[in-house]
This record gives C-alpha cells, sequence and structure tokens, in this order.
C-alpha cells in the first residue's frame, strides 16, 4: 500500500479526531469522511473506503455516503442567504436528497415555514413527497424493473455489466456486476460505463434528456457494447426522438414497477424498451413476446415484428 505523506498523516488524524469525537455533529463527521475519501488516506491500512468504514468507524460504506451527503446538502442549505435554521440532524435532511440539488434549499425553507422552523424528518419527507412528481410522465426516480424484463435483457446481451441508475435493492432483481448511485457518491452522467448495460433512468423531463444522450455517446464511442434502456413511450418528446435510429419494444399493457418496501404501481404510460447493439434480431426474439418490436432490416427500411 502507498505510504502518506507528513502533511497527508496530519490531515488523517485530524480528520479521525473529528469523527471519534463528532458522531453527533453530522456535517463535520460528513465533511471529515469526503477529505479521506477524497485523498485515500485510508491506503496505509485498508484497500478500499468501504474497508476503512467497517473496519475503523463500524459503518457500512452507505452509511459514511449517507453522512458525506448530507454534509453537502448542508452546505447548499448554508449558502441561502433566506435559510436561518439548518439541519440539526442528518435524518432531517435524508429526504432531501431525493430531489434536485437545486430544489433543496426551497424544501428545507418551505418545511422550516410550516413546522415553526422545527420540522421533523417526517416533516421534511411530506415536503418532499409534494414536490416529487409520480410515475409516469414525470417518474419514476425510485420504480425498479421487474425480473421478467431483467431476464429478458439477460436473454439479448448475455449478462449485464453495469446499471448506472441504481441502487443496491434495485440490483438484487437486475444483477449487475457493478451498479451507480448517487446516494452511495457514483453519478451515473458522470461515470464511464463499459461492457453490457441495462438502463432505467428516472423520468423526470428535467433529466432523462442528459440520461439518453449519456446512453447513446456511451454506446456510440465504443464504450458500451450494448445497452437496453427502459423509458416511457413519450413519442413526442426530442429525447425520445433519439431513440428512433434503435430498436424498440413497445410494451403491452402496463408493466407493475415495484419500489422501496416492495411496494408496486404502475406508470401513467406505456413502457418502450430501447437497445442499441448489434444482436437486433436476438433483441427483435426474446422482446417480441411482451410486445410490437419495431428495428431496422437495413439502414433505410424498418422491420415490425408484433406479439
Amino acid at each position: 500500500m502507498n505510504e502518506l505523506t507528513v502533511v497527508e498523516c496530519n490531515r488523517l488524524s485530524k480528520c479521525e479526531e473529528i469523527i471519534e469525537e463528532g458522531f453527533q455533529t453530522f456535517v463535520d463527521v460528513g465533511r471529515a469522511l469526503q477529505i479521506v475519501n477524497d485523498g485515500k488516506l485510508y491506503r496505509t491500512k485498508f484497500e478500499t473506503f468501504e474497508e476503512y468504514c467497517q473496519h475503523r468507524w463500524q459503518w457500512t460504506k452507505q452509511h459514511a455516503y449517507r453522512l458525506m451527503k448530507a454534509a453537502e446538502t448542508v452546505a447548499v442549505l448554508d449558502e441561502n442567504p433566506g435559510i436561518e435554521t439548518l439541519p440539526k440532524k442528518e435524518r432531517q435532511v435524508r429526504p432531501l436528497q431525493k430531489l434536485h440539488i437545486d430544489e433543496r434549499a426551497e424544501a428545507w425553507q418551505q418545511a422550516l415555514n410550516e413546522t415553526d422552523g422545527k420540522p421533523t424528518e417526517a416533516d421534511v419527507q411530506s415536503v418532499v413527497d409534494r414536490r416529487k412528481p409520480t410515475i409516469g410522465m414525470d417518474g419514476p426516480a425510485d420504480w425498479y424493473t421487474p425480473v421478467k424484463y431483467v431476464a429478458l435483457a439477460k436473454e439479448v446481451m448475455g449478462t449485464i455489466d453495469l446499471d448506472p441508475a441504481s441502487c443496491a435493492q434495485a440490483n438484487e432483481v437486475v444483477g449487475a456486476t457493478s451498479y451507480y448511485s448517487t446516494s452511495e457518491g457514483r453519478d451515473g452522467l458522470r461515470e464511464p460505463w463499459l461492457g453490457n448495460v441495462y438502463l432505467n433512468p428516472p423520468y423526470g423531463r428535467k433529466v432523462i434528456q442528459a440520461w439518453i444522450e449519456k446512453a447513446i455517446s456511451e454506446y456510440e464511442s465504443g464504450n458500451a457494447e450494448q445497452i437496453i434502456i427502459c423509458v416511457n413511450n413519450a413519442t413526442d418528446t426530442a429525447w425520445f426522438h433519439e431513440l428512433w435510429h434503435y430498436s424498440l419494444c413497445f410494451v403491452k399493457g402496463r408493466i407493475k414497477f415495484y419500489g422501496p418496501h416492495n411496494k408496486t404501481d404502475s406508470p401513467a404510460h406505456g413502457t418502450v424498451f430501447a437497445y442499441l447493439g448489434d444482436k437486433v434480431n436476438l433483441f427483435e426474439h426474446h422482446f417480441s413476446e411482451s410486445g410490437a418490436v419495431i428495428g431496422w432490416q437495413d439502414e433505410t427500411t424498418r422491420s415490425i415484428s408484433m406479439y
């Protein structure tokens, strides 16, 4: 393992002193953890940040990332001159992570206004629930693909090497070799996509365009060998028109997605699976049992397979 410099040793000592003495001051702890992680100050004794958290502090990596993300959010709130009261507990901040970072200050202020400045986690969650889009044209952010369609994706691609917009619970079904989750510090829009990729992106109007552009870029550049994308059939949108260049399966009926705590729901619109890859015949063969598949016979001729 790489040795630390004197400066790094001093920095690590200061960070660990903050962590050890500041279990109640989650902001300071989160900032200290971020410094340790960014500088890999754990490297003389541990191979990974996850090992460091587990053995040094008896924390899961997920808990450490929650603290770091909470500290990041509080920093954003602190920069807002209109906010006079900051969260005192990490759990107050946790619901805000489900919103875009630009919306968190406004949501926190709303929670303060509705509770005379003393919001509980439940109060903040209530505000977030009212601001978050529901499943449909503006969702889902936390709705996961049923096993039936994951199995079809694996039949086509062979394996799923990466799910770039996922979480631990969703990956129990997807079974990707690796996944990215913003709550765990890995933003799929910023990370490389390699191998065979399965993507069920957030459907919000403000974000889905970026996910589709990222998917096409990673495939066309050769980083990703194959990509299957699960989206709503918003055929009138600009981002959907980018997918007409690839094979598409328009699913018959409404898929019943599942989410946190095993809740299930069906979207307000139908679902389309897009395939970016060279196994178009295999995609047509397997997905045509679920809906109509529109593919390409050659560069100028469309083909349609009905279920």
